[in-house]
């Protein structure tokens, strides 16, 4: 079902997100950082996104897609209000990932560290941005 997505961000994840829902048939608006756009924009959607956060372990050139090389990648989420949580997974498998649930929000401390490890794969050791996880199961 097409949804009313906001996402409070205009830049490569921002808009990788935004091409990448409004692909999946949602209505999608992106703002930057104007608080009238932003409270206007959150007033409008069903779903806001702020821009990194939930798709964080994921580098912006695949957010769109949720894939790497014909590869499906993994989107992992962690939450407490489980009517969010399903919401964002079933989003997460509009744009093409497979969408795990990762458990309670106080996993997400696990989630940051995953994400900084791809950056760290990708830039310092410099694999490049073309990399990605996937769970295997």
């Amino acid at each position: 079902m097409a949804a009313k997505i906001g996402i409070i961000g205009k830049g490569s994840v921002g808009g990788a997100l935004q091409r990448g829902l409004a692909r999946a048939g949602h209505d999608v608006r992106a703002v930057g950082k104007d608080p009238a756009g932003v409270r206007q924009t959150a007033a409008w959607a069903d779903v806001v996104f702020l821009a990194v956060k939930a798709f964080n372990t994921v580098f912006a050139q695949h957010m769109d897609t949720g894939h790497v090389k014909g590869e499906k990648l993994s989107l992992l989420v962690a939450a407490d209000d489980a009517s969010a949580k399903e919401r964002v997974l079933g989003l997460g498998r509009d744009l093409g990932f497979d969408a795990i649930d990762a458990g309670p929000l106080r996993n997400a401390r696990w989630l940051e560290s995953f994400g900084y490890l791809n950056i760290l794969l990708g830039y310092v050791q410099k694999l490049g941005p073309d990399i990605g996880f996937r769970l295997v199961r």
